[in-house]
């Protein structure tokens, strides 16, 4: 084995090549940073700071090069890496790329314990700007993308089945979008708008996989006509050349009524729906329509490009076992298709049951992974907001729903529905009613084990939305303040200058930081994203900081027992 892995600052590569030495024991591993700090005996920031960053990309091309020499290797890259170095020469030899994305890359990350690289720039704007220009370079330049779930730190079976090859997609495919045929993926979607007609003929010659042939552009010339083909009607209607038991009749274009109403031209064909929603009304409304007739329709919702993030992928997940024509992230990220991990989650636990984490945002959510082994279901993040949520959770109950993690800004609209004063974080259905839970106060008490008693009258929360009153609960000498207008919440919330800062609000354009003149020790905060504000907040003031991660952990543990035993299990 030759393979090296690339992807963005602080997405988990070390720790997955620690991973992946388990999973191949008789493989030499390497971390290429790690490599040079024992050839140099310095750390990489001492490198960064007494040499520059321009001699440290000089010693990592030397250190690399010298490790691709062995016969068998694995090799994490840091993401300043250039890996233009990887040419069609190196990769020739037999060197494998795997790029290893996070759906967070996006979000951005900030780091304490690594340099910054443009002391101009902000934390979070530094790493935007190398993100957008390294993307394309990655995906260009990788043989295979590897989407890593948020909170995946131990060994794992579905994830030692993707890095072998071991795993099977049966029921899904992979778009395409180079002139290559991947052995793991048994089902390839090769559309007519990104590959030639002479590419696709060269392709298809394979015999190891089963292709699906898309036409997504006018034309006269219909080379493909036998096996699964798949015509767009914004095309215009189906070729007569075309008519075949085989074709798949899409459409993309249309509102979904129109849609549903251009397809009963073509009730011989199986249909494929693929509007943009924009409700969950539309969305119900897809949903019933392809349920009529499951063996001759899908339906594959697809986001409002203004939203930016996938607001349907959690039902494209849930439908994998019951329609015929399902999509897997490949080469190219459509946010809207299921990761080849979710896609095996999903066929591993395939029963109609199922656990959610509901929120806005939710893409970050360590929940899912950190839950569904133990609850042996299915368990995925579906964005909501508070509008919705009556008529989201009625319509989640009929497609299986039995229990769910409430973030925010749900807490407290959770809270009401099930008819208690206060907000909740935990929903479980028990003889068809929802019961509910806080489990935040559990988490909060663990995490302010950090807080001495000299420093409990010397607390300042920063924000507090959902989770004040378990806050008030758990830690009631601190005083609040809002994020927003930078006052206290009260007068009686007045701290002159705080020891320690509880960080309790979202990264949001009317957030703002404590005052100058305080002069605090510690940052906790509550949140355990890595472009958290707390995070920027601590490493510009040279501050002590401690993550939400053990608030998230400890309040996830009396989730489970909460979930456990509403559902009799």
């Amino acid at each position: 084995m030759k393979r090296v892995f690339i992807g963005h600052r602080g997405v988990g590569k070390t720790e997955l090549l620690k991973r992946h030495q388990i999973y191949f024991a008789d493989i030499e591993h390497f971390d290429l940073d790690t490599e040079i700090e024992k050839q140099k005996n310095q750390t990489v920031s001492d490198i960064f700071n007494s040499e520059g960053e321009l001699a440290f990309r000089k010693l990592e091309q030397k250190v690399f090069a010298d490790l691709i020499k062995k016969n068998s290797f694995v090799i994490a890259l840091g993401a300043g890496f250039d890996i233009s170095s990887l040419t069609v020469d190196t990769l020739s030899s037999g060197i494998e790329v795997i790029y290893v994305s996070r759906r967070t890359d996006l979000d951005g990350r900030i780091f304490l314990n690594r340099p910054a690289l443009d002391p101009k720039l902000s934390l979070l704007d530094e790493y935007q700007q190398r993100y957008q220009k390294r993307e394309k370079n990655f995906r260009d330049r990788a043989n295979f993308i590897y989407h890593m779930p948020e909170g995946l730190i131990e060994t794992d079976d579905i994830e030692k089945s993707i890095l072998t090859g071991s795993f099977v997609t049966a029921k899904a495919f992979v778009t395409s979008t180079k002139a290559i045929t991947l052995p793991h993926v048994k089902n390839i979607e090769l559309r007519t708008d990104i590959f030639t007609d002479g590419e696709i003929k060269k392709i298809t010659l394979s015999r190891d996989h089963n292709f699906l042939v898309s036409y997504r552009k006018k034309t006269t010339v219909f080379n493909f006509k036998s096996g699964l083909i798949d015509w767009a009607l914004e095309l215009g209607a189906v070729p007569s050349e075309l008519n075949s038991a085989d074709l798949i009749v899409s459409n993309h274009d249309d509102e979904i009524q129109s849609a549903i109403h251009k397809f009963k031209s073509y009730e011989q064909f199986h249909q494929k729906l693929c509007p943009i929603i924009n409700t969950w009304e539309e969305l119900i409304f897809g949903h019933k329509w392809q349920s009529e007739k499951p063996e001759f329709r899908s339906f594959l919702p697809r986001s409002n490009p203004v939203e930016k993030r996938s607001k349907w992928r959690w039902y494209r997940e849930l439908q994998f076992n019951k329609q015929k024509v399902n999509f897997v992230q490949g080469s190219q990220d459509f946010d809207d298709q299921p990761s080849l991990y979710e896609y095996i989650k999903a066929s591993l636990y395939s029963k109609n049951n199922f656990a959610a984490v509901l929120g806005s945002p939710v893409h970050h959510s360590k929940s899912p992974m950190t839950q569904y082994k133990k609850l042996n279901q299915n368990f995925i993040a579906i964005p909501l907001n508070e509008a919705d949520f009556p008529q989201a959770l009625s319509f989640l109950h009929i497609l299986g729903l039995n229990c769910a993690a409430v973030t925010s800004p749900l807490k407290n609209t959770a809270g009401k529905y099930c008819k208690k004063t206060s907000a909740v974080n935990s929903l479980a259905l028990k003889n068809n009613i929802w019961m509910s839970a806080s489990t935040d106060e559990a988490g909060l008490i663990k995490l302010f084990e950090n807080i001495k008693d000299a420093q409990k009258n010397s607390v300042v929360v920063w924000g507090g939305g959902g989770v004040l009153k378990s806050i008030q609960d758990a830690l009631p000498t601190a005083k609040f303040y809002s994020a927003q207008s930078q006052s206290p919440r009260t007068k009686n919330d007045f701290c002159k200058n705080p020891k320690i800062i509880v960080w309790s609000a979202p990264r949001k354009i009317d957030v703002q930081f404590p005052p100058n003149i305080w002069k605090p020790e510690l940052v906790i905060d509550l949140n355990y994203a890595e472009n958290s504000m707390g995070i920027e907040y601590a490493k510009n003031k040279n501050l002590n900081y401690i993550s939400g991660d053990a608030l998230f952990y400890a309040q996830a543990e009396k989730q489970l027992q909460f979930f456990k035993e509403n559902l009799g299990f």
